[in-house]
């Protein structure tokens, strides 16, 4: 096989191509222009700072406010130190007075006469329970109860009367049945079951049940002593 002789460059193209390749790499370059070259990059240099410089000195002084609270906690603490210390040494100087004594009770022994302590007294060691209303015909009412002697002294010639009213009634208030009784003789701590007759307008069916009723006692003999 022959090769061609390029009439433009003179280069020897193979009969295979119709083109010759020296002329076609030329119009490449041609068409393309010169490659650009990089620009030189230009590291600049940053001066580091030096380890062994001092930063700027900061103000150290407080805030206006810290010292404004401060000082009002110190005006507090020296104003509540001061009324305490007033009210210590006020108190010191008041004049000290010994707790007053308390009253010596005297026990009576059992050899001694019959105890015989005022009304007042024996209304809180007597008392009236065990009520029990009865209706032995329409015009006469019965009451039963028992009568205790909570002191530690024997009673001679006790006397009293019973008031009976509801529990929901005041000390004074209305009552709806009245009784007396007498016993010659009550020793200490001793109860004693009696009946007397009941003073009352109502029938025995009219007057409330025992639970909702309570007597209230007052004590006439012994008499009272001044």
């Amino acid at each position: 096989m022959f090769t061609w002789i390029c009439p433009q460059c003179g280069q020897e193209v193979p009969p295979s191509s119709q083109d010759c390749p020296e002329c076609a790499r030329r119009a490449r370059e041609s068409a393309s222009g010169p490659v650009p070259k990089a620009p030189a990059v230009t590291m600049a240099h940053t001066a580091l700072p030096r380890r062994g410089l001092q930063a700027p000195s900061r103000s150290t002084s407080p805030p206006a406010w810290l010292l404004a609270l401060v000082s009002a906690g110190v005006f507090i603490s020296m104003g509540t130190l001061g009324y305490v210390a007033f009210r210590y040494f006020s108190h010191r100087s008041e004049p000290f007075q010994a707790p007053k004594a308390a009253p010596v009770r005297t026990t009576r022994t059992a050899s001694a006469e019959s105890a015989t302590p005022t009304a007042n007294i024996l209304n809180k060691y007597i008392e009236v329970t065990g009520l029990r209303l009865l209706e032995e015909n329409p015009k006469q009412l019965q009451v039963q109860f028992l009568v205790v002697n909570h002191s530690l002294a024997p009673l001679t010639d006790l006397s009293g009367t019973v008031a009976i009213r509801p529990t929901t009634a005041g000390p004074d208030g209305e009552t709806i049945g009245a009784f007396s009784f007498h016993i010659p003789e009550l020793r200490p701590l001793e109860a004693k079951e009696l009946k007397a007759p009941l003073q009352s307008k109502l029938r025995v069916y009219e007057l409330p049940d025992w639970q909702f009723i309570r007597a209230d006692v007052t004590i006439t003999s012994p008499q009272t002593t001044p």
